[in-house]
């Protein structure tokens, strides 16, 4: 079989038949062209054979742009692909060659069109080959390592140091792949090189120290005397006890030996000095672009796998979301990123991820060459299960409850019974420590075990075999509902940032009790209770879609639910919205009912919370001075209360209220008080349509300077509001981007800057499940339609517009100019923007003919915009009248823009002072 070199057999260049090739050389690298050979100082870099081909054609015309088109033709001559494959072959490079694609030292990047290799590439040299030498004695290996450069080198400096080193892991992480790499590099410091046992073929009862005596002679005679050797012993646990005394006794005889061996578990031998192989590195969550998957070793292995089978990946949102899903599942296990890269080559990534959701049947290996115990994860995972004690079994199975991490009591309070004491748990525990089969990870000075993905998929399929699975998911279920309560506790006391770096993880543990009982067969009523007390947990991870559907599900079956949770799950959904499709509703059923249980509780916490829900629905929806009037109800309930939390919440919703309503005065002086001060963590319905008011009301303050007319310090508290969002969730973070950075970027004209934020709200708001704010989304990208047909950059097209309420019809007008199927009038029209409505209306008349009902709208807008002091709408309006007067009466049209022009103290770059002045500047000319 021909091929690329370095994907069959990968050799040293001393290990080939003389010849004469020549190398390339740049920094401390050469390139062997004819064998496609990369080497770093004469040590061999593993290289695929399709980002060589690439390499290889940048060194070949250094300084010279190559374009994207010329590369792919190399790689893929046959094939088409897409760009996208390019850029995975590029990063693979730049790693190997240590490259940066921002401060690039070899290859830079020509923005849309190609690459240069900046670097000096030295002339061609001849190569000296020695003619080939016997056979290695130390296994090679076909496939690059990904992700395991630290490991390698830890490996490394451990057997130099160390007589006996073993590699310990659970199946699958790649122990024996590391090992063989690390032992090909060691072995030129040995002068005897390397010698290679893999126990797992051991049979017929042979014992292992011949067989390790046997390898260490080869080429050295009967009988190893003195040798200076690395002696590599794969698969140790496959004969554990004989091998730990099979090896002390040979390090014993041979002083001058060194061991490096792979287990699942330690040898527990004298001098054994332990390397724990930690899975490859997994992103933290699945919506991330392709540049941030990349930096991920688990992601990075899936793609390059995938692509080795000549499978192209398109590198959109969708597919990378399911790479990183598939990633995430396989929990960074090698030997599963195989077997499943060989499945998408099949049936394509979302059908695995389909199957993957369903359990481990769909991971096996279909290579003629792959030992036995690899060829399944399912066949690995019952090999290890027969060689644990009775107790360890059963703990096992009852540890595949969690979901996630968890600690000693966890596992005590799930896992024992009559049958299994604290006692017997530690041991057992402790065991499938030892056997790699529970992993650990620490947390300052606790300790969290937790079950990989694929092998909890397989321990959970024995625990739903078993009788165990009821009384189990029971005092699961009773566990997390404990911790959930502990964490709302914590709910006032830190920051959203430190509660989800303390409680984050219970999301998912809270998931899986709902599922199980929430099921056909499971515990209603665990499940309605956890249900009920989980909603704020979920709001605070930005699950809204879960949240809603776990409310519905909870006051379902939860009948004997206490009336204060029943109240806060019916304004909950009074806040979720059923149709994605269309505006926000109103939930008047779930309101009334909510409103029936506030009475019956007689709380004034109660009444304050019900006040302030349907305030915050009431300004979403455009009803202002409907909102005011609740919030200032709620806030006489919120302080007999003696809710600080309520009264700031009543506070910051008539800030908003008074801004919309165009009292800006009056909205700065509560939104300044409110600004410097501290935030409180709100009850999970407020929390929906209310984010914190230190970033909220930065939001409604930039709006109000930008009004005033003052656009460097609108953008400045913008950005600062922005920043605060990002912390506090979806919810907040869309409302920043929506209500703030969309509209003001476009007012200041940066369009460019407001496209990649109208992304991103579209994106944040599709993932949290917010549809309010995809409505936002939806109606800005069709205000950047309707300004690509305005400039000719577009051609004319219809745009249905659907505006879910009055605000968003309002912000259209203001970002359009265009009243064109909206049912608006003057009067109707909120303060905060009926100067430029009056305006829109003034120019429709003027359109019209009716030059005279034109001017007066105009003057009428003119004048409302100085009593407000909202400088921008007078700017706007006066440039309007300018340009209507520009022929008949030109100086009083030259006067008002100028004087208007001149209030301006900042902001001359912004789109709206530049037609200003160029307006004023044709007036002055004539």
């Amino acid at each position: 079989m021909n091929g690329p070199p370095n994907e069959l057999k990968l050799r040293s260049p001393d290990a080939a038949g003389a010849s004469e090739d020549q190398l390339l050389h740049f920094g401390g690298f050469s390139v062997d062209a004819s064998r496609h050979l990369l080497f770093e100082d004469d040590k061999p870099v593993r290289l695929g054979s399709r980002a060589m081909a690439i390499l290889l054609a940048l060194l070949e015309r250094p300084g010279a742009l190559v374009t994207k088109e010329e590369l792919v033709r190399v790689a893929w001559p046959e094939t088409f692909v897409e760009e996208v494959n390019l850029r995975v072959h590029l990063a693979a490079i730049r790693r190997a060659l240590r490259d940066s694609s921002t401060r690039p030292v070899y290859i830079a990047n020509v923005s849309g069109r190609g690459y240069r290799f900046i670097a000096p590439v030295g002339g061609r040299t001849p190569v000296a080959r020695a003619a080939d030498g016997p056979p290695a004695t130390l296994p090679g290996s076909l496939v690059q390592l990904i992700g395991r450069d630290e490991a390698l080198r830890a490996v490394a400096d451990m057997v130099t140091a160390r007589r006996l080193v073993s590699v310990v892991g659970p199946g699958g992480i790649g122990k024996s792949s590391l090992a063989a790499v690390a032992a090909q590099r060691l072995a030129g410091r040995f002068a005897d090189g390397g010698a290679y046992v893999d126990l797992s073929t051991l049979t017929g009862g042979r014992r292992v120290e011949p067989e390790l005596l046997r390898a260490l002679a080869a080429g050295s005679g009967d009988r190893p005397v003195d040798v200076h050797k690395l002696l590599l012993i794969d698969s140790c646990d496959a004969l554990i006890e004989d091998a730990a005394v099979a090896i002390e006794a040979v390090l014993r005889l041979l002083p001058r030996l060194h061991v490096l061996a792979t287990s699942s578990e330690p040898l527990r031998a004298a001098g054994e000095h332990v390397y724990r192989l930690a899975p490859l590195d997994l992103p933290e969550r699945d919506d991330i672009g392709l540049d941030e998957a990349m930096t991920h070793a688990a992601v990075r292995m899936l793609i390059e796998r995938v692509q080795a089978g000549n499978e192209t990946l398109r590198g959109s949102d969708r597919d990378v979301r399911h790479l990183v899903a598939i990633s995430r599942k396989l929990d960074g296990l090698p030997l599963a990123i195989d077997m499943a890269a060989a499945r998408i080559q099949v049936f394509g990534l979302q059908e695995v991820r389909t199957q993957l959701e369903r359990g481990i049947e769909f991971l096996s290996d279909g290579r003629r060459t792959v030992a036995p115990r690899h060829r399944s994860m399912r066949g690995l995972y019952e090999l290890n299960h027969g060689t644990l004690s009775g107790d360890e079994r059963i703990v096992l199975r009852r540890l595949s409850i969690f979901a996630g991490a968890f600690d000693l009591a966890d596992a005590s309070a799930v896992t024992t019974d009559g049958d299994l004491d604290d006692r017997r748990l530690i041991a057992a525990l402790g065991g499938l420590v030892a056997k790699s089969q529970v992993l650990t990870a620490r947390g300052g000075h606790a300790v969290r075990y937790r079950l990989s993905r694929p092998l909890r998929a397989y321990a959970a399929e024995r625990l739903a075999a078993s009788e165990d699975l009821p009384r189990t998911a029971r005092r699961h279920a009773d566990l997390a509902l404990s911790h959930v309560i502990n964490a709302l506790e914590a709910w006032q006391k830190l920051s959203r940032a430190e509660w989800l770096e303390r409680h984050g993880d219970l999301v998912e543990e809270v998931r899986e009790a709902l599922d199980r009982c929430l099921s056909p067969h499971g515990d209603l009523d665990a499940g309605a209770l956890l249900a009920a007390h989980a909603s704020p947990l979920l709001l605070r991870g930005g699950h809204y879609d879960e949240m809603r559907s776990r409310a519905v599900t909870a006051l379902r079956a939860g009948a004997l639910l206490p009336a204060n949770l029943r109240f806060r799950l019916h304004l909950q959904l009074a806040t979720l919205t059923e149709d994605r499709a269309g505006p926000l509703r109103i939930e008047g059923r779930h309101l009334l009912e909510a409103a029936r249980l506030g009475r019956t509780m007689a709380a004034a916490w109660a009444d304050a919370e019900l006040l302030l829900v349907r305030s915050a629905l009431a300004l979403r929806t455009g009803h202002l001075r409907h909102a005011a009037g609740l919030s200032q109800a709620a806030l006489a309930y919120a302080r007999a209360a003696g809710r600080r939390d309520l009264a700031q919440t009543a506070d910051r919703l008539q800030a908003e209220a008074l801004h919309y309503a165009g009292d800006h005065a009056a909205s700065a002086r509560l939104a300044n008080a409110m600004i410097g001060g501290p935030d409180w963590q709100l009850p999970a319905p407020l929390a929906i349509l209310t984010s914190p008011p230190r970033g909220a009301l930065r939001v409604v303050e930039a709006r109000r300077l930008w009004l005033l007319g003052k656009p460097d310090q609108s953008r400045h508290l913008l950005f600062e509001a922005l920043n605060f969002a990002a912390e506090q969730g979806p919810w907040a973070l869309c409302e920043a981007i929506g209500l703030g950075a969309c509209p003001l970027l476009l007012w200041y004209g940066e369009d460019d800057r407001a496209v990649g934020c109208i992304t991103q709200l579209g994106r944040a708001a599709e993932h949290a499940g917010l549809p309010l704010w995809t409505s936002w989304a939806d109606l800005y990208r069709k205000v950047m339609i309707h300004i690509a047909v305005r400039e000719g950059r577009r051609s004319e097209s219809a745009i249905l517009l659907q505006p879910a309420s009055f605000l968003q019809a309002e912000t259209w007008v203001t970002l359009t100019g265009s009243l064109r199927g909206l049912k608006l009038s003057p009067e109707r029209s909120s303060g905060w923007c009926r100067p430029e409505i009056l305006r829109a209306f003034a120019l429709a008349r003027v359109a019209d003919g009716d030059i005279e009902a034109g001017t007066r709208l105009l003057q009428e807008a003119i004048d409302l915009a100085r009593t407000q002091g909202a400088l921008a709408w007078e700017l706007r309006a006066a440039m309007s009248l300018a340009r209507l007067w520009s022929r008949d009466r030109r100086t009083a049209a030259y006067e008002l823009l100028a004087g208007t022009l001149h209030a301006f103290t900042e902001g001359k770059a912004t789109s709206d002072l530049l037609a200003a002045t160029a307006l004023l500047r044709r007036l002055a000319n004539g």
